[in-house]
């Protein structure tokens, strides 16, 4: 049965439904042939039980006439003689209709000789009874004992024939009963065969569509469509193909994460959310966003000293080290990385200003940790500079066709990285514009020392600066908390041009935390501007003449 099992399951269905359609056609179709047969016969049956009844009609007037007659002939009385003669016009009606109706040859024959018998016999009894009764006896109507005789033949060929019928009409029932049931059996197994058929389709389609929600949801397991591949129809075919078809999907989306998370190191996935980019190969030279964001400009100080000191394989896995810690903290608060500038790094925060703020907090906090370990290897410490400003800025795709990177172009950036450069005349780890300060939602939060305001080089405009020192080691972040009121007192003389004022405010910070470089700064500041004296239009700004 190979064939059969190599057909498909519509094949299958069909040829099992139309094997059974016709040997339950045939059958019924004899069944139908039988019930036509006992039909006819029931109607040959209803005829003959007609013709026997009217024989023993004619068999009972004849036998009444007969005793009319002979009450007659004994008794010569006139009623017995009107009543043989009422018979007569009955028993010619009888004898017509049994003429009619008398089948085959030899009945229809046989009831006409029984009608002229019948003449003879009736004339024989007018002629009886013009006779003189005397001495009458029965044996006289020997004719129409013979009549009579003839009537009770033709009633028992009916009776014979009859009986025949009957037994082949309980045949033909008994058959035709045993071939409906036959019919019945037949449907019933074609609607079992069909059933199961059916089932065999039906719960193969139940477990592929259980498959191909398993897939959707990244729990397929190929057990799942085993049992089916041993299968030759098209359920083995399909479900074999199917395990073909999600291996083949799972190797590409394999791969394609594969080069995603490849190129998600060189472009990542963040910027290409900002950029509106679902995929890398998406991006054009000149896409980009036009928005006001924070930047981040973050850099090493002293770097070249340090490197001076390590071989360039050193200086690359110092780097490379680093910026493993500190880039992480960018994508945690919901920003990334545009570029890396050597040891340094610029970063952009497109959805909230705070973001920049507890990334530059906690870039600080990981930098110390960072030095804990090298003062344990017996390496210097490193200090790193970040400045973070907001405005109005593009970020896109800039280069050529064939090599392209992200980049940031605005007034407010070559500003931003300016103000990362003053972290180291401040003496400061981290730095925010005005601007930036003003779009907190709540600045309170952080602990904030005003920095005064700087004239950066390449613009006219100053900047108000403020220290955002949440990411100081504990004891340098007390100190600054407890000379804070102080050396805000003392900048605000010394931008008033206050300078006593000023030197006293700064001398008395020095006195308490004489390693803060933002007070020496001003401490040295304050001391030249006494000695030259306060330059013209003076405003406290400081100018800076290096980037």
């Amino acid at each position: 049965m190979t064939w059969f099992r190599k057909l498909s399951i519509q094949s299958k269905l069909f040829f099992a439904i139309g094997l059974l359609t016709a040997v339950a056609t045939i059958v019924t179709a004899g069944n139908i042939y039988r019930i036509l047969q006992l039909n006819k016969h029931v109607h040959e049956m209803s005829q003959e039980v007609e013709r026997l009844n009217m024989a023993n009609e004619i068999r009972t007037l004849l036998f009444a006439q007969e005793i009319a007659a002979k009450n007659y002939l004994l008794t010569n009385e006139p009623i017995y003689q009107r009543q043989q003669s009422a018979y007569d016009p009955l028993l010619d009606q009888m004898l017509h209709r049994a003429f009619v109706q008398a089948e085959p040859k030899a009945r229809r024959e046989n009831i006409e000789g029984i009608s002229r018998e019948r003449m003879n016999f009736s004339d024989e009894l007018t002629s009886l009874t013009a006779q003189e009764t005397d001495g009458f006896a029965v044996g006289d109507l020997k004719l129409g004992e013979d009549l009579y005789a003839q009537v009770n033949n033709v009633a028992l060929s009916s009776e014979i024939i009859l009986a025949d019928q009957l037994v082949e009409a309980d045949r033909l029932a008994t058959t035709a009963v045993a071939t409906g049931l036959v019919t019945l059996l037949l449907f019933s197994l074609l609607i079992i065969l069909a059933a199961v058929i059916t089932t065999q389709v039906s719960e193969p389609v139940q477990h592929i569509t259980q498959a191909i929600t398993a897939f959707e949801t990244d729990t397929y397991q190929p057990e799942l469509l085993q049992p089916y591949h041993r299968r030759l129809d098209e359920v083995g075919k399909l479900t074999t193909s199917f395990d073909t078809m999600v291996q083949s999907i799972a190797t590409a989306v394999a791969e394609k994460d594969r080069y995603l998370n490849s190129y998600a190191r060189f472009v990542p996935l963040a910027y290409l959310d900002f950029l509106q980019k679902s995929d890398v190969v998406d991006l054009r030279l000149g896409d980009h966003v036009s928005a006001e964001m924070a930047v981040m400009f973050s850099d090493i100080r002293s770097f070249t000293t340090i490197s001076e000191q390590m071989t360039p394989r050193e200086n690359f896995e110092f780097v490379n080290d680093y910026l493993s810690r500190v880039s992480p903290l960018i994508n945690d608060n919901n920003g990334f990385v545009v570029k890396y500038l050597g040891d340094g790094m610029m970063a952009i925060f497109p959805y909230n200003i705070e973001n920049a703020i507890q990334a530059g907090i906690a870039k600080h906090q990981t930098i110390n940790e960072y030095n804990a370990e090298r003062l344990e290897k017996g390496e210097p410490p490193i200090h790193v500079g970040i400045g973070i400003h907001t405005g109005h800025m593009m970020v896109g795709m800039v280069g050529e066709e064939k090599r392209m990177q992200g980049d940031a172009f605005s007034d407010n950036v070559n500003l931003t990285s300016r103000i990362e450069g003053l972290t180291k005349f401040y003496g400061v780890s981290l730095l925010i514009s005005e601007e930036t300060l003003l779009r907190l939602a709540n600045p309170d939060r952080y602990h904030l020392r005003y920095m005064g305001k700087a004239q950066v080089k390449g613009r006219h405009k100053p900047i108000a600066l403020y220290e955002v020192f949440d990411g100081d080691l504990a004891e340098v972040k007390a100190l600054k908390l407890a000379t804070k009121e102080t050396f805000e007192a003392g900048l605000h003389a010394y931008m008033n041009g206050q300078l006593d004022m000023a030197l006293a405010h700064f001398q008395t910070v020095h006195e308490k935390f004489p390693d803060d470089q933002s007070t020496n700064f001003y401490l040295e500041r304050t001391t030249q501007l006494i000695q030259s004296g306060l330059p013209a239009g003076w405003q406290g700004v400081e100018v800076m003449v290096k980037k």
